[in-house]
């Protein structure tokens, strides 16, 4: 590199090493060696475009990385894996294991359903199985129809409602049995005794009870009839 001093009284040739005496805002005298210039220094021996000033001391090294500000200073982010997305951790920009809402299974072309299907690798009329979702409650829009009432009667052998609505079709003697499911506050559950003839009895779930009646005591239902079983504490039911 090559420093020219004008008028000094004649241009001189600065080199590596040497001290330039010059004024320091005009009223001091400064020393500093050639070497230590700033366009000297860093490799900014190329400055014919911005760019190739930039690549000269950019601190990125493969495809992807990123240039992020931490600790006070600039730092290379190195490019992350394949899947990963961006967050941050500790106020810096970090790469991270996607949770997995994210990944689209390669729905990469959602402009029709049957190539986003075909992404999935599942045909237009391909059944889907879903894990069972247990809870404590009963779909309101499930029903059993058809249904037999025990014979013989009694709470333990009684059949099991297990829908919101229950048709018992068939009681073929008086006092054969249905029970109801566990007492659980927020349940609903309609039961419609549907024989031709003869009393049901409906047991509430063992530990239960029915209006007043006390614990495990049946409920009489009379053919023809419908009731509306509402339970708003557990283990109570009443009937409506």
């Amino acid at each position: 590199m090559t420093v020219m001093w004008t008028d000094f009284p004649a241009a001189q040739a600065a080199v590596s090493g040497d001290v330039i005496v010059g004024l320091l805002g005009g009223t001091a005298n400064q020393r500093f060696t050639a070497a230590s210039w700033l366009f000297k220094a860093n490799n900014l021996s190329d400055v014919a475009t911005p760019l190739t000033a930039f690549n000269n001391i950019s601190p990125l090294t493969t495809t992807g990385d990123m240039l992020i500000f931490t600790g006070g200073a600039n730092a290379r982010l190195a490019i992350g894996t394949t899947g990963y997305i961006m967050t941050v951790a500790g106020g810096v920009p970090t790469w991270a294991a996607n949770p997995g809402l994210l990944i689209a299974n390669n729905l990469s072309d959602l402009g029709s359903l049957s190539t986003a299907l075909s992404n999935l690798g599942l045909a237009a009329a391909s059944n889907v199985t879903f894990a069972t979702l247990t809870t404590t409650g009963i779909n309101t829009e499930s029903h059993a129809s058809g249904l037999t009432a025990h014979s013989g009667g009694g709470q333990g052998s009684a059949i099991a409602l297990t829908a919101a609505i229950n048709q018992i079709t068939t009681v073929a003697a008086a006092n054969d049995s249905a029970k109801l499911p566990p007492a659980v506050a927020g349940k609903v559950v309609l039961v419609i005794q549907a024989a031709a003839s003869n009393s049901m009895n409906l047991f509430p779930s063992s530990g239960d009870q029915i209006n007043a009646l006390g614990a495990n005591a049946a409920f009489a239902m009379a053919a023809g009839t419908i009731t509306s079983f509402v339970c708003p504490v557990a283990g109570q039911w009443y009937s409506k």
